[in-house]
């Protein structure tokens, strides 16, 4: 499982590292410059848990990709964050009980 704080809205994707399908949550168009005053910025980050099951053990590389709005002078940029991390994937799979 992986835990990631984002402000409820942020789009994000998550490359597991071993070839599946990432897990995604909305979309990574552009958005405008707003100013420091505006609202949005209101909302408080959220915790997000995000749970995965690897087939193989082994050293992966998760990738997050995490749009949101940054600070920078008297306005909040859109920005798009890339943030790596390698895990090691140890254990036993097991088979469900038929």
């Amino acid at each position: 499982a992986a835990g990631i704080q984002i402000r409820p809205g942020d789009p994000y994707e998550i490359d597991w590292g071993d070839g599946s399908a990432p897990t995604v949550s909305g979309g990574f168009a552009d958005r405008q410059s707003l100013p420091v005053a505006s609202t949005v910025f209101t909302q408080a980050l959220q915790d997000v848990t995000l749970q995965h099951t690897y087939t193989t053990g082994g050293t992966k590389t998760v990738v997050l990709k995490l749009g949101q709005y940054e600070q920078e002078g008297s306005q909040y940029v859109w920005r798009t964050r890339f943030y790596t991390r390698l895990v090691n994937i140890s254990g036993n799979s097991t088979q469900p009980d038929s």
